[in-house]
């Protein structure tokens, strides 16, 4: 291998690991992004979890539930096959 083969060789090699070193930094960028919006997504579905948590106990505790309907009956039984077929 000659001096000036050598000499393009070492260049080229120095062009492809200056790329590399490149695309390493953006893929370094991108991850630390990626993982900040990862911890701020599971932030939020904790606040969130609370929230629905803490709802929850308000109806619980508060909601008074109430019957809006008669006892089912014996018409209610016999008519269900044709109802259920009608669906």
């Amino acid at each position: 291998m000659s001096a000036a083969e050598l000499a393009a060789a070492v260049a080229e090699a120095d062009r492809l690991l200056s790329a590399r070193n490149r695309l390493l930094e953006a893929l370094n960028r991108t991850y630390t992004v990626f993982t900040g919006q990862i911890v701020d997504l599971e932030q939020a579905y904790r606040e969130q979890s609370e929230v629905a948590a803490k709802f929850r106990e308000l109806v619980d505790r508060n909601l008074i539930w109430m019957k809006s309907h008669q006892k089912l009956g014996l018409a209610d039984f016999i008519a269900w096959p044709r109802a259920t077929a009608a669906l």
